[in-house]
């Protein structure tokens, strides 16, 4: 939602959104559980609003397309950037473990685990979460 200066209106979710998000930063190594469980339910419910909005494009005659605001991509990335930069060589169980259990791999996600190679000592952490 945008106010009349055009400015984006923080939802209720969106603000219960950023409160988990940094709920999960502050401990990302013992708050691993919560962060999957969350993105799991965003992947989820992204996916039932996107099966809704074709729903009823099927069922009208209209040929524009209803955008469905999505948020898995979103928090994944976000999330993952947020806890990245503080990884180091010892993390690889962390880090393997968000990624086998997050539901979607996706280009953004590889490509910043992918950038942990341009560390020398976080190089082993890449290859063995990208394996």
């Amino acid at each position: 939602k945008t106010d009349s200066a055009g400015r984006r209106q923080t939802t209720i979710s969106d603000s219960i959104r950023e409160t988990l998000y940094r709920y999960i930063l502050e401990d990302f190594r013992g708050r691993l559980n919560i962060a999957v469980i969350w993105l799991n339910e965003e992947y989820y419910n992204d996916r039932i609003k996107m099966k809704s909005a074709a729903n009823q494009r099927a069922g009208s005659e209209e040929e524009a397309q209803p955008t469905v605001p999505l948020h898995y991509d979103t928090w994944v990335v976000r999330l993952l950037d947020g806890f990245l930069a503080y990884l180091d060589s010892r993390d690889i169980k962390v880090l393997v473990r968000f990624l086998s259990e997050v539901p979607e791999i996706t280009i953004p996600i590889t490509q910043r685990v992918a950038s942990l190679a341009k560390d020398p000592e976080r190089v082993n952490l890449c290859v063995q979460a990208l394996m």
